[in-house]
């Protein structure tokens, strides 16, 4: 036992990981049989000494429950003080904020993805903005932002699954914006609050 700690003592000034080390010391393919998951110096390794979570370059990346080149990444920018981050004691769905835009048409599908909370429109017609609920989250707060194009004034009308205050009129005058706030209740896409043309 004393041999192998100081072989590891020695063997950790020249490895970066403990996992790299034990393989030193117990020979490369015949490494020691790993719990269903342990620790490494920079990871959380499997049991088939496949890494699930790998702290690299102010990040963390986290493998599926599938072993394969693609991973979700927690990115940190290099802080200018020391800061704190909190979770809050509760379960729920972390918010993304992202913008996509919307395809103008006659009906146009307003279909809220995970992690997208903001849509863009710039109208070419009336429009039907027609809302699909199936992706978006209760309680969640999703922006529409309308641009103006052209003189000619469009309607906007909001299919049942929106409450609102009514339609929207773009006006004549082009590169104008709107912003309109729902808020989803499982049901529908509640209007909280409108803006006039900016």
């Amino acid at each position: 036992m004393f041999a192998i700690a100081a072989a590891i003592a020695t063997t950790a000034l020249g490895v970066d990981s403990v996992d790299v080390m034990l393989r030193k010391i117990f020979g490369k393919d015949s490494p020691p049989v790993a719990p269903p998951l342990s620790l490494t110096s920079h990871a959380l390794v499997g049991k088939d000494n496949s890494v699930v979570v790998n702290a690299y370059h102010g990040g963390l990346e986290f493998q599926g429950s599938t072993y394969d080149s693609k991973l979700t990444t927690f990115a940190i920018t290099n802080p200018s003080a020391s800061r704190t981050v909190t979770f809050p004691d509760g379960s729920g769905t972390v918010a993304l904020h992202h913008t996509a835009a919307l395809t103008a048409g006659s009906t146009v599908s307003f279909a809220p993805a995970s992690s997208i909370s903001c849509y863009t429109l710039t109208p070419g017609e009336n429009e039907t903005i027609n809302a699909v609920t199936t992706g978006a989250v209760s309680g969640r707060t999703y922006y529409l932002v309308i641009t103006t194009s052209g003189t000619t004034s469009r309607t906007l009308t909001f299919s049942a699954n929106f409450k609102t205050t009514g339609t929207l009129a773009t006006g004549t005058t082009s590169a104008k914006k709107f912003v309109i706030n729902f808020i989803f209740d499982g049901t529908a896409f509640n209007e909280v609050s409108r803006t006039t043309a900016m």
